[in-house]
């Protein structure tokens, strides 16, 4: 599998699909089948929408990856429909962690050097 232009910093496999998160700034997601494409989902042309720093985690529940990066922000994506669906600010400095504790209420922790985040 290749795409990325720096280093993958973490894969979550759900089902039949994968999604990389990368130091280059973005999330690619795949099919398990094709390991050897990778279709790019946020870039610097759809939506004008990316992260504008390294992305240092995900998570990923089989239809929205969350994303979080060094520009202090989490951000949600929509896989199938390739979009933005929230962007969560509130940290003052990179964001390490992101992980979905409860799907059914929505509920996001994360942590930075500031403090761990609870999001609803």
């Amino acid at each position: 599998y290749r795409g990325h232009t720096d280093r993958v910093r973490h894969v979550r496999v759900r089902g039949k699909h994968f999604v990389t998160a990368s130091w280059d700034g973005t999330l690619r997601v795949g099919d398990c089948k094709d390991l050897g494409k990778g279709e790019k989902i946020i870039t610097d042309t759809e939506e004008g929408i990316v992260h504008r720093g390294s992305v240092f985690g995900v998570f990923f529940d089989g239809i929205i990856a969350g994303t979080c990066s060094e520009d202090h922000t989490i951000q949600l994506w929509h896989i199938q429909e390739k979009k933005t669906v929230a962007v969560l600010e509130g940290h003052q400095g990179p964001v390490y962690r992101v992980e979905q504790i409860d799907s059914e209420k929505e509920i996001l922790v994360s942590c930075a050097l500031d403090f761990i985040g609870v999001w609803h």
